[in-house]
């Protein structure tokens, strides 16, 4: 609820539509993930009723129909409002009571679904135009196709087309890109549906093209997130030692042992997930690779530029290995393309895109797995250099009910 406040606040004094549309984005998220929460838990037999009666689905909708229509080159949240709006139609045509008691009266009711009906079609007209480029001849050799712009072209086939056969071919082709997050990302979008027994025949279809070891299906398949933040390797240039480079074995020892420990008490699939710089986040990655635990690798930048803030060190061997991690990571999602904040988040003091950036790979985690996240944190128990930091990741996770293991640098390194 903070951040919905945060942002309330923002859109108040936003002004380019770029930055409205992604205030409305975010909003609609919000809302999205509290609404698919509200439902989730129950009875298979009780979850679609239990989704069309939460007020949180309507509202979802119409933050990311707002989204859209401020900047119609985002086709994100016109994919989350049509998609919405889909789940919204033949859930109110089942139970048609349930969704008139969201209104005054009948006439309201029938007004309102007439209106979201006319509205997924308008949506759908003008992604498919955005779309086209996805059914183009391939690119030259050398160049990749948008992995995205295919898994969006099969989502908006999946919704609008009478079966999956055209939904399919686009979920081949961004397969054939190569990258997992992308289709697991799709892949999560198809379950939501077939939970709800929304278009039930051509998400069962669509369903089987997933290869069955690349996505994290649904949430209940995962049993526990394994969210790391922790120190760089200092730089020759450090003053008071936080992590010495020669403390590297020390470290990656304590971090073997915490996951190991983790693992050892989970009953179900694991993943890891954290950002890719030098020290602590390349330590995890390695040890949750010799464990045999899924990773997911998330950016701040750029790579050039996420290598030139986080990676970069007298010692060059971490760019070798933060290489290897790209490799092992195709298609990795990044926040942002620069390290400026956009316009409707510079006026709040003392923020920066380190903070941004916790925040999302923490509402990532929580998306993956919200009862069970655990942060792993190789961590002095001192303020950062800067914003952000382990200090702040570890308060933004203490105030979300996250597990917290605490590997203390300062015992483990001999600090003062």
């Amino acid at each position: 609820m903070s951040s919905d406040q945060a942002l309330e606040r923002a859109l108040k004094v936003a002004t380019e539509p770029a930055d409205i549309a992604e205030i409305h984005g975010q909003l609609g998220r919000n809302k999205k993930d509290r609404w698919v929460r509200s439902w989730r838990d129950a009875k298979p037999e009780d979850k679609a009723q239990k989704a069309l009666d939460s007020p949180l689905i309507v509202e979802a909708y119409e933050q990311y129909l707002m989204a859209y229509r401020q900047d119609l080159d985002s086709y994100y949240p016109g994919l989350n409002a049509l998609g919405l709006a889909v789940i919204i139609i033949e859930l109110a045509g089942k139970y048609p009571d349930l969704w008139s008691a969201h209104f005054g009266d009948d006439n309201e009711a029938n007004s309102k679904l007439g209106e979201i009906k006319r509205k997924r079609d308008q949506i759908a007209h003008a992604l498919q135009l955005r779309f086209d480029a996805a059914d183009a001849p391939a690119p030259a050799v050398g160049a990749q196709e948008d992995q995205w712009l295919l898994s969006s072209a099969g989502d908006l086939n999946l919704l609008m087309q009478p079966n999956a056969r055209r939904a399919i071919y686009f979920y081949k082709k961004a397969a054939a890109v190569g990258g997992d997050f992308v289709l697991d990302s799709a892949r999560k979008q198809l379950v939501l549906f077939a939970e709800l027994g929304v278009l039930k025949d051509r998400t069962e279809e669509a369903l089987k093209v997933f290869p069955p070891e690349s996505a994290l299906a649904s949430d209940q398949r995962i049993a526990r997130v394994l969210l790391f933040t922790g120190h760089r390797i200092d730089s020759a240039k450090r003053e008071k030692p936080r992590f010495p480079a020669a403390k590297e074995s020390v470290a990656r020892e304590a971090i073997r042992s915490a996951v190991s420990d983790e693992k050892a008490i989970t009953s179900g699939s694991i993943i890891g997930v954290s950002g890719g710089a030098n020290g602590g986040d390349i330590l995890f990655l390695e040890v949750c690779d010799e464990l045999g635990i899924k990773t997911e690798m998330m950016l701040a930048l750029p790579e050039n530029q996420f290598v030139e803030a986080s990676v970069e060190n007298e010692n060059k061997t971490w760019l070798r290995r933060f290489h290897l991690q790209l490799e092992r990571h195709p298609n990795l999602p990044v926040l942002a393309q620069l390290p400026e904040l956009p316009k409707w988040l510079q006026s709040k003091k003392s923020y920066d895109i380190w903070q941004r950036n916790n925040l999302w790979l923490l509402s990532e985690a929580l998306c993956l797995a919200p009862k069970n996240l655990t942060i792993i944190a190789l961590w002095d128990g001192e303020p950062g250099d800067g914003p952000g930091g382990t200090e702040h990741m570890v308060s933004l996770a203490k105030e979300r009910g996250a597990h917290i293991i605490r590997l203390d640098t300062k015992a483990l390194f001999g600090l003062t």
